[in-house]
């Protein structure tokens, strides 16, 4: 199953932990984070097992309600998505219930930088739907102070080109320590995507950049993330 960039749901009331983030000119925001773990079973079986973190800020700007509900919409599709999921889960059991293995989807959202007027939010999801092993993703979402979600072009003081450069750049040295755990084209690869397709959130005084299995490597290599001074 190829995996979407699912951010999170927030589906009832549960547990909320509040934390605080570093903001400009000292002021500061919370967090709180709503987790749901749930089990969907057919006939006593594990159909799907769902688990599920989405971040609210709080506060009552008109960006921060721009962001929740961002998320909240977010929340949505994912249980959609789950909902198919049910279903092919069951259709599975049903045809070949002696080697099924229940299905998985886990989702979630995390407040890693608020700062400069922006909160970037580090986002992951992974599935299982049958087969050998199941698939992840690991990005970002950033927005600036007003809600509006930000391409990575606008993410940095740099001017897009020049950020284009220091990724290929980290890239580049992060594969010549390794040649030989990445594909020959792996270097092509990071030229010619386009800035605003990089995968990528800020933490602290960085920009993390992510590559997919198979983007840059073999599935058994995993992720390749760099890093670029912000």
């Amino acid at each position: 199953m190829k995996i979407k960039k699912i951010l999170g749901l927030s589906m009832a009331a549960v547990m909320a932990v509040s934390v605080l983030a570093s903001m400009p000119a000292s002021a500061k925001t919370s967090v709180s984070y709503s987790p749901i773990s749930k089990t969907y079973k057919s006939d006593g079986m594990d159909m799907l097992k769902l688990s599920i973190k989405t971040p609210k800020l709080g506060g009552s700007s008109v960006g921060v309600k721009k962001i929740n509900a961002y998320f909240k919409k977010s929340a949505k599709k994912t249980v959609k998505e789950a909902k198919k999921m049910l279903v092919a889960a069951k259709e599975q059991y049903k045809s070949t219930p002696k080697f099924f293995n229940s299905y998985m989807l886990k989702s979630s959202a995390k407040l890693v930088y608020a700062k400069k007027g922006k909160y970037s939010f580090k986002v992951s999801s992974m599935s299982y739907s049958g087969g050998a092993h199941g698939g992840s993703y690991l990005g970002g979402i950033t927005f600036d102070k007003s809600g509006k979600k930000l391409p990575l072009s606008k993410m940095t003081k740099y001017a897009p080109a020049d950020l284009k450069n220091k990724i290929v750049k980290a890239t580049n040295k992060k594969i010549d320590k390794n040649p030989d755990l990445f594909f020959p084209e792996a270097k092509n690869t990071v030229l010619k995507k386009s800035l605003n397709k990089f995968d990528a959130f800020l933490k602290d005084n960085y920009l993390y950049v992510v590559y997919q299995e198979y983007e840059l490597a073999p599935y058994a290599a995993g992720k390749t993330i760099v890093k670029v001074k912000i």
